[in-house]
């Protein structure tokens, strides 16, 4: 019996020593792309535990269909305070140890919004090197580029990579 009990103690400590879950992550990068049309191309870092957002969204592969959407945070050494630069109030959610991975991004002014999230059947990691890799379809939401129109939803297949170092 205790046997059994120390058996299944191991194992178990084992799947949850294997999980992914970035727990502690930091900037990871991401790339998105849609194979219909309207070209959708959303690529840059997303965040983990640092609040820094630095993603650019492309519609159609023009050069003035670019939104780049940013927030991070400048320490200004001379008042020692910090202040936040940014043009979207954003959130992350994950646990890539269950598949969820989302994203939401609203610009500010109500010029529009993005919302991006993994389909959870469709996530598969690996490891490449030092990095930790997910390739997954994702859903994504938005209203950018033209704000007075209807939201736009599509899907895009997405590669994220984090790097341990």
């Amino acid at each position: 019996m205790k046997t059994k009990i120390l058996s299944l103690m191991i194992a178990a400590s084992a799947v949850f020593l294997s999980q992914e879950t970035w727990a502690s992550a930091s900037l990871a990068q991401i790339e998105c792309y849609s194979k219909v049309a309207p070209f959708i191309i959303i690529k840059g870092g997303v965040p983990g535990d640092y609040q820094e957002l630095s993603l650019t969204f492309t519609k159609g592969g023009k050069p003035d269909q670019i939104v780049n959407l940013y927030s991070y945070l400048v320490y200004d050494q001379s008042t020692r305070k910090s202040s936040t630069v940014e043009n979207v109030t954003f959130n992350v959610e994950q646990d890539l140890s269950i598949k969820l991975w989302a994203m939401t991004a609203y610009l500010k002014g109500g010029q529009g919004f993005l919302q991006l999230y993994a389909v959870p059947d469709t996530m598969v990691s690996s490891k490449n090197g030092t990095s930790d890799v997910w390739k997954f379809e994702a859903k994504v939401n938005y209203k950018i580029l033209d704000p007075a129109g209807s939201p736009v939803i599509s899907r895009l297949n997405c590669t994220m990579k984090k790097d341990n170092n």
